[in-house]
């Protein structure tokens, strides 16, 4: 056999430089996280503060007491009693009130009705449920989550029951205590961000799993700490990625924004997650215009800034650190913007967390409107501080806390509920 000593790349007409590019990048500072006890530092090589749970760090706890209800199957009532033993440990060690005693409600069978009739014969004398299941089948997970998000609104935990196995219970169940203090509105931390009457606003679609509608989650800053949020669900026709009403949902925010801060907002950051870069134009054209339309209608005379970021994750480009010979992933708060971004926009890259393994991937980030007294430097603080609130996690995740927000929703939405979740609900993380 001949072999061919052309290599693919001539054969294809392509040519290949045999060294990567030489860039500048920089890395912003570390964000400093507010707790109840004051500051703390953030782990600089993991952008992670998984610590933090061994400390009384809670800044509110929402008031749970003894008034949660657990709906499990009778062979599993041992579950019950572990988790609320465990639950009434770790809940008050990092400064949530969760006593020992919520009321357990055994049920015959694993069937979602049975569930469901539990939920509505307790739902009256309870701030949260739990249900601990013995799987995760999901007919019976969506069918929960549509009776506790639209028919009898009220925050909702599922949990399975091997996760309450002796090794894994006490780091499940303090995981699962701060999600339920974070779906009932308390503050779990935050962080240092100096500006002040700012909304951060957070968008994202999916693709409804049942029709083929697709859903837009909206999701909202309503304090300047960014711990309290207000959220609204939108829908589009087959599979459309762009968000036809979000005039609507936009003048929705600014009022909610208003009643509960007695003004509106000075400066608006939009992060809107879900559209790859060949709907950069679209977007602009459709959602940033009717963005715009709300914002003057609602504001009149005064004048918001305006600052519209589309987030993308599912990139090619990577970054290395050089030094010495040898080739290592960039800190976290890394952010090159020069050399390998466009020239005709506004756009540039974020290394926002830590791995143990592997490449790290960074985020790119296009800045669409950049109608601001803000310098680029700040919006780029902002963006990797804000991808440490996400309170599911304990450290930087890869996009801005708002955006995964805005997912979560849309997922749940998409997922589960096929209709628009109760606005009872609207101004907690429910859908954590």
């Amino acid at each position: 056999a001949v072999v061919s000593t052309q290599s693919t790349g001539d054969q294809w007409g392509l040519d290949l430089t045999s060294s990567i590019i030489d860039l500048e990048g920089r890395q912003v500072p570390q964000p400093t996280l507010l707790t109840k006890d004051g500051k703390m530092p953030v782990d600089a090589n993991k952008a992670a503060f998984d610590n933090i749970t061994r400390k009384n760090f809670v800044i509110t706890s929402a008031d749970i007491q003894n008034d949660y209800c657990v709906i499990v199957t009778q062979r599993d009532v041992t579950n019950a009693q572990e988790f609320m033993e465990t639950a009434s440990k770790v809940g008050p060690a990092c400064g949530i009130q969760i006593g020992p005693r919520g009321k357990v409600v055994p049920i015959r069978s694993d069937r979602a009705e049975e569930y469901i009739n539990a939920i509505r014969s307790e739902a009256a004398n309870a701030k949260i449920i739990v249900c601990i299941v013995p799987n995760d089948k999901k007919d019976r997970y969506d069918a929960i989550k549509k009776h506790c998000c639209i028919d009898q609104p009220i925050p909702s935990q599922v949990l399975q029951g091997k996760n309450l196995a002796p090794k894994k219970k006490m780091s499940v169940v303090t995981k699962v205590v701060m999600q339920m203090n974070a779906k009932m509105g308390g503050e779990l931390w935050s962080v240092h961000i100096p500006m002040k009457k700012v909304m951060y606003v957070g968008i994202d679609t999916y693709h409804d799993s049942g029709s083929s509608r697709s859903v837009g989650g909206v999701v909202a800053s309503m304090n300047d700490s960014c711990t309290r949020y207000y959220s609204k669900t939108t829908w589009q026709p087959s599979k459309q990625e762009l968000i036809s009403q979000l005039d609507v949902v936009m003048t929705d925010i600014l009022r909610q924004y208003k009643e509960k801060n007695g003004c509106l907002p000075e400066r608006i950051l939009i992060f809107r997650d879900g559209v790859g870069d060949g709907q950069l134009l679209a977007v602009k054209e459709q959602e940033l215009k009717n963005i715009k339309d709300a914002i003057s209608r609602q504001s009149q005379d005064k004048s918001i800034e305006l600052v519209f970021t589309v987030v993308t994750k599912r990139i090619q480009q990577r970054f290395f650190l050089k030094q010495g010979p040898r080739l290592n992933n960039p800190p976290p708060g890394t952010i090159v913007d020069s050399t390998v971004t466009r020239d005709e926009l506004f756009d540039f890259f974020l290394v926002p967390q830590g791995v143990g393994q592997g490449t790290v991937t960074p985020t790119h980030y296009n800045v669409l409107e950049f109608s601001t007294t803000l310098k680029p430097d700040h919006l780029q603080q902002i963006a990797y501080k804000l991808c440490f609130m996400y309170y599911n996690w304990t450290g930087a995740i890869r996009v801005p806390a708002i955006c995964q927000y805005a997912h979560k929703l849309a997922f749940l939405v998409g997922q589960s509920l096929h209709r628009d979740p109760s606005p009872d609900l609207a101004d907690l993380l429910y859908y954590l």
